[in-house]
């Protein structure tokens, strides 16, 4: 089964605002997961740690577990986001394809 790293905002200047990049990002796993690959949806993954950790032993694991991922799936608002743009250039510069439209990455869990 193919490992698909979703790549998007998460922080945000309110509690609600993040929760609901974390939910786009979750629905958007859904919809990868339906298409028969396993989502690593990072968000989700980390969501109830804030303070438990220092931001960089997450940015270290959650970039560690990228480079295991078959592909990465950009959301829209990746783009408004330093750590996303952080890990899009990882995901590129290691050679791991990456998507930006669910009809895309479709076609590339299909081969």
């Amino acid at each position: 089964m193919k490992l698909v790293f979703v790549i998007g905002k998460y922080n945000a200047p309110t509690v609600w605002e993040r929760e609901q990049n974390i939910r786009l990002a979750e629905s958007v796993g859904l919809m990868i997961a339906r298409m028969g690959a396993m989502p690593i949806i990072p968000h989700s993954m980390t969501r109830f740690f804030f303070g438990s950790l220092s931001e960089s032993f997450w940015i270290e694991g959650l970039q560690t577990i990228l480079l295991r991922a078959d592909a990465a799936f950009c959301l829209d608002n990746w783009v408004n986001s330093p750590g996303s743009k952080e890990e899009h250039t990882l995901a590129v510069t290691n050679g791991i394809p990456v998507f930006y439209t669910l009809e895309r990455i479709k076609e590339w869990i299909d081969l």
